[in-house]
């Protein structure tokens, strides 16, 4: 999140708008600046809801192309010729957006994990790593931003995923034993996506677009933690084989 809602509403002078819409931003900057933590939770609730939906298509999407799987390997009597019967489609490419793969909770439970990371804990962290690491030196970006993956985002994911596990309906300890095995890959994967992206953004990136980009990498972010948050396949088959 890293301030998305105060980022783009500082920057949209600098984006070339008409001014209409220019004069409206600044007034809607001057209720964000009133209410920043109202404007971060309603980003956050936004992003976190949004890209959680979209993973619940990609499940959809996916659960549906094992189903077609399974129908050709009883067809066909080989799982060869059940491949290709299906292998010109993707999952991805089979997304359809239905409502039979959408879960309303599950949305609102995510949308409320990031209104409360949206509006309190990213602000208040993010500032603290300010003041912490002052100026905008390459190292400093860099110490920040390995800081941030190994503090921030290491209590964010995990909390995360055990907030998203409870509210879905999962046991305490499947919850602990599913966040436990998946927290080495998932802080793997923040160190190669957000340490590289930081240095980027705030090394390259123009002020004017970089709310977009962090917007679209943080959509993108909380979409692949939905999916390991609510893949309980894998923990559940280690857990039976021990």
């Amino acid at each position: 999140m890293k301030g998305f809602a105060a980022l783009f509403f500082a920057s949209s002078a600098s984006a070339g708008l008409p001014r209409q819409a220019t004069r409206m931003m600044h007034t809607v900057k001057g209720h964000v600046q009133r209410r920043p933590t109202l404007a971060h939770s309603v980003v956050g609730f936004l992003l976190f809801g949004a890209s959680d939906a979209f993973a619940q298509q990609i499940e959809g999407a996916s659960a549906t192309q094992e189903e077609e799987k399974e129908e050709a390997a009883g067809i066909f009597g080989r799982k060869k010729e059940a491949a290709e019967a299906v292998k010109s489609s993707s999952s991805l490419s089979r997304i359809a957006f239905s409502s039979e793969h959408f879960s309303a909770a599950r949305f609102l439970s995510a949308g409320a994990i990031g209104a409360f990371f949206g509006g309190y804990v990213y602000p208040f962290a993010y500032k603290r790593l300010d003041v912490i690491f002052k100026g905008s030196g390459f190292m400093t970006i860099a110490k920040k931003s390995l800081v941030e993956v190994f503090t921030v985002g290491i209590f964010a994911n995990s909390v995360s995923m055990a907030a998203r596990g409870v509210l879905g309906g999962k046991g305490h300890l499947d919850v602990l034993s599913h966040v436990k095995e998946e927290m080495a890959e998932i802080t793997l994967n923040d160190l190669r996506v957000w340490f590289p992206y930081n240095l980027l953004a705030f090394g390259l990136i123009p002020i004017s677009i970089r709310p977009a980009t962090t917007s679209l990498m943080e959509c993108l972010w909380q979409t692949y933690i939905s999916l390991r948050s609510n893949d309980y396949q894998q923990t559940c088959a280690t857990v039976l084989a021990m």
